[in-house]
This record gives C-alpha cells, structure tokens and sequence, in this order.
C-alpha cells in the first residue's frame, strides 16, 4: 500500500499493486491485505502525524471498527464533480453498497453514472473515500483500481459481498447457458 499526506490531511492511500505483498491470491483474507507493505512519504512532522492517524486508522478497520476513517481529515485534489462524487462515497455505510447510477442520482446528475465510475476511478484515497463500496446496477462488481480481487476481499470483509456475489453467480450461469447454445 501507498499513504501520502500534506499539512493539510491524507493525499493518497492506494493499493500498490506492483508490490507483490499488496497482490491478493483467490485464499488472500482482508488481515492478509491489511498487512501488505505499507510505504510513507512523510514530508514534515504533521504529515507524519496525519500518517500516524492513518496508519492507526487502517488498523482499526482491518479489526472490525467499521468508524475507523470517520474523522480523517483529507487533503485531495480533483474536479468539483469527481469531489461531489467522493463527498457521496463517504456517506455510504460500512456493509452497504450504492450502484453508480444510484451515486449519479444522489449527487443530482443523474445521466452521468459512467462518470461516477471514471471519478471512482481516479479517488486518490482508497478506503478513506470508499469507492469498492460502488457496484453496478445488477449488483455485478463493476471495476476497482486496486483489482478485483482487493474489492471483493474489501467488501466480503465489511459484510457486503453477498448480493454482488450472487448477481455474479447468476451472469455466469447466463453466460454458459449462452456460450452452449
């Protein structure tokens, strides 16, 4: 994992999926994540502290505290639509998910689920902002910048993968039905 902070708060936690620590096996658990090679690039004392927080945080999560990122201060660049969208990410609840067309309604464009995707795709701080939380319309897992594989681990860890699950059941059913006729 990757974690920056400014002065002002954390700039970036992302899956460093080069890392071959941080790259999930099909048996990888949420602690197993959770304890991949976590690099800082503290550029002063407050940016320590706010890694520190962070750090802590990314613990307590891991352990269950479902509040663990509640309170922390964010320092995040982006368009005012992808931060409209990041603003609605963190109001999903731990065990919930949101489809990207339900996240476009919410934030009142409703016509630009696809731009919800690509903003989720750029949300510079995984977890914090949670994007793995947004899945597409039929309950499908849609994408996730840190892998699949991460997102489903993430989800199965805050109780939310089993409806995403079985609308992937249920395509892949369709899909050998289809591939057989």
């Amino acid at each position: 994992m990757h974690l920056a902070a400014s002065e002002k708060g954390i700039s970036a936690l992302s899956f460093n999926r080069h890392c071959e620590e941080a790259k999930p096996t099909k048996q990888s658990t949420s602690t197993e994540i959770a304890s991949a090679t976590l690099r800082t690039t503290p550029r002063n004392d407050v940016a320590r502290k706010w890694i520190h927080i962070a750090e802590t945080s990314l613990q307590r999560y891991f352990k269950g505290d479902s509040q663990a990122f509640r309170n922390i201060p964010l320092d995040i660049q982006g368009t005012p639509f992808q931060k409209k969208v990041w603003a609605a990410l963190r109001r999903i609840p731990p065990g919930k998910t949101l489809s990207y067309a339900e996240i476009a309604r919410r934030i009142g464009s409703p016509k630009a689920f696809r731009a919800v995707g690509t903003a989720c795709g750029k949300n510079p701080v995984a977890l914090i902002v949670p994007c793995h939380r947004v899945v597409g319309s039929g309950k499908s897992l849609g994408g996730y910048a840190g892998g699949i594989r991460i997102k489903k681990q993430l989800l199965k860890h805050e109780n939310a993968l089993h409806d995403a699950e079985l609308a992937m059941k249920d395509f892949h059913s369709v899909v050998e039905i289809t591939s057989h006729n």
